[in-house]
């Protein structure tokens, strides 16, 4: 089942959105970095070094994985979410991979994108995201007939990193997300799903060529 899937949200505790949230704004003032492939601002709380600059965001050596190497919580990381995924992610996830925090001011679109190399299309390329500010259902899923929004939900989700998708946020809110990635790639066991999209239930556009970084992204 895990092999079809584009979107899934996780039965895990309900997360304290309105804390998290609180939290995150109080690290308005730290340096996040301007993600120009996503076209985000984005703030690094679980690298390889422990460190939240760019070059410790994008130490991803696969072997920090292969070799069972943790990431490290930075001084940044809000305690609520330190205490969220040690007591409901960490327990499924291992080792521990790099953990970032996107903002996307009311009325912003991040860039159509995957979240992978194109070599790796078709494989397991999961990807976790937590809400904790603005609407899940602003992100939507690149296909041959269209746009698929994300379903509403209030919980953590997973998503098919490696099929183009992209985000406009329409509320009057800043979008805030947390999300972990690379280099971890997936799960073999995974808590109980609320929701599921099947990939099978649509076509992924043939030419993926625009979707990939562009001269000067990282």
């Amino acid at each position: 089942m895990t092999d079809n899937l584009l979107f899934a949200s996780l039965q895990l505790p309900q997360p304290d959105s309105d804390r998290i949230s609180f939290e995150i704004k109080q690290l308005f003032d730290k340096k996040w970095i301007w993600d120009s492939y996503r076209e985000t601002w984005m703030l690094p709380i679980m690298t390889a070094s422990g460190l939240n600059d760019k070059p410790s965001l994008h130490q991803l050596k696969p072997t920090n994985l292969q070799n069972g190497l943790d990431f490290i919580w930075t001084e940044s990381a809000p305690p609520s979410v330190v205490d969220y995924f040690e007591a409901n992610v960490f327990s499924w996830i291992a080792p521990r991979p790099r953990v970032v925090i996107l903002r996307t001011p009311a009325g912003a679109e991040n860039r159509e994108h995957i979240d992978s190399t194109l070599e790796q299309v078709g494989t397991r390329q999961h990807k976790f995201r937590l809400v904790v500010s603005g609407a899940v259902e602003s992100l939507y899923f690149i296909t041959t007939a269209g746009h698929v929004p994300a379903p509403s939900t209030s919980l953590p989700f997973l998503i098919d990193g490696s099929w183009p998708h992209g985000m406009k946020n329409n509320s009057t809110k800043e979008k805030i997300t947390i999300c972990l990635g690379a280099p971890w790639t997936g799960s073999s066991n995974y808590p109980p799903f609320e929701k599921f999209v099947s990939k099978e239930n649509f076509t992924r556009p043939l030419d993926l060529s625009k979707y990939i970084p562009r001269p000067g992204d990282y």
